[in-house]
């Protein structure tokens, strides 16, 4: 708290707010088409994908979408800084809805969404191991262990914000001390909770989070590693067309860890290490928001373009739809083209 934060750093974060607040109203809309277009997929044309990853599919893009409606409509959370804090603007705040639970129902939803993502990959790496693979078994055992153990430890893992909780009326008073009564307009409401920030739980709560991501990113290291090294040992067994199929699944595997790794790992990973080390960036901490929220959309449609079917429909919508822009606007030009000139003589006068 040893640092001064002047007029401009207030007025900036300010216009970074008001910029945030008007994105989340035009970000769910103009991701609505991918929704729109992934459930299309997904319930017309799966012949050539087993149906229990169709199944995982079908929940992972409901709670996609039901995440990013929760997030920018009926929560839409602000951190204003230095304040370690969040407030809730959406229509659950306006309804005086607990600040707290809705953090914790916001996390619930994005934690088990990152479950069924990881459970895709499992998945994926099932459907890739050849046959003669020596731990055939034991790898499919494992990667089903795996899966149970990430859905099990995620909602475990959301006991993590009992640590947090504390008397809201001290924490605040506090803040109020450390900032000279700098703090934000809606500092005193009920939809602004605040946690001190300098007790010992807040720093295990840290610790927690920090271990969860750690082993996220783990497993997004290890899962496409150990499809490529099976692969590459098992290659001469196979043929040509099989091993370049199984190529096309691990880069559908590195697109959907690459969608992890951006829009939920690093926004996280941003807080964490923001909270631990006091790192105060308007920008930073709004665009994270942004990212964490829209990761299902950006998901979708990774899913779209990495299965073959899914992205064989979605090529031929987005051909029609070409082809009908284009055909729209050759009539429009043909009927230009077709119209009559009159040629009127340069010495025409017009009466007046």
């Amino acid at each position: 708290m040893e640092r001064n934060f002047t007029l401009s750093f207030y007025q900036h974060q300010d216009t970074v707010i008001d910029k945030y607040l008007i994105a989340s109203l035009i970000l769910p809309i103009s991701t609505l088409p991918v929704y729109l277009e992934g459930a299309y997929c997904l319930y017309s044309c799966n012949d050539k994908l087993q149906q229990h990853y169709v199944y995982v599919l079908r929940v992972h893009v409901f709670l996609s979408l039901v995440g990013e409606i929760y997030g920018f409509f009926f929560m839409r959370p602000v951190v204003f800084l230095p304040v370690v804090g969040l407030y809730s603007t959406g229509l659950l705040g306006y309804l005086q809805f607990s600040t707290f639970l809705q953090i914790i129902i916001l996390f619930f939803l994005y934690q088990i969404n990152a479950c069924t993502m990881i459970h895709l990959l499992i998945l994926r790496l099932k459907s890739i191991l050849p046959l003669t693979f020596r731990f055939y078994r034991e790898s499919i055992k494992l990667g089903t262990l795996f899966v149970y153990g990430t859905y099990i430890t995620s909602v475990i893992s959301l006991g993590n914000f009992l640590l947090l909780l504390e008397n809201q009326d001290i924490a605040k008073h506090q803040w109020s001390t450390w900032l000279h009564g700098n703090v934000p307009n809606k500092f005193w409401t009920d939809n602004y909770i605040v946690t001190s920030g300098s007790n010992l739980r807040f720093s295990l709560f840290l610790k927690l989070c920090g271990i969860s991501l750690v082993t996220y990113i783990a497993a997004c290291i290890a899962i496409p590693t150990a499809a490529f090294q099976i692969l590459n040992r098992m290659k001469e067994r196979l043929s040509t067309h099989v091993v370049n199929a199984q190529k096309q699944y691990i880069k559908g595997l590195v697109c959907q860890i690459f969608i992890i790794v951006i829009f939920l790992l690093l926004p996280f990973t941003t807080f964490i290490v923001g909270l631990e080390m006091r790192i105060h960036y308007p920008v930073l901490v709004t665009v994270s928001i942004t990212l964490a929220m829209i990761h299902g959309a950006a998901a979708t449609f990774v899913m779209i373009l990495a299965n073959k079917p899914h992205r064989v429909i979605f090529f031929y919508h987005l051909n029609y739809c070409y082809s009908t822009i284009k055909c729209t606007n050759n009539r429009r030009d043909h009927k230009v083209s077709d119209t009559p000139i009159v040629m009127v003589p340069h010495n025409f006068v017009v009466s007046t």
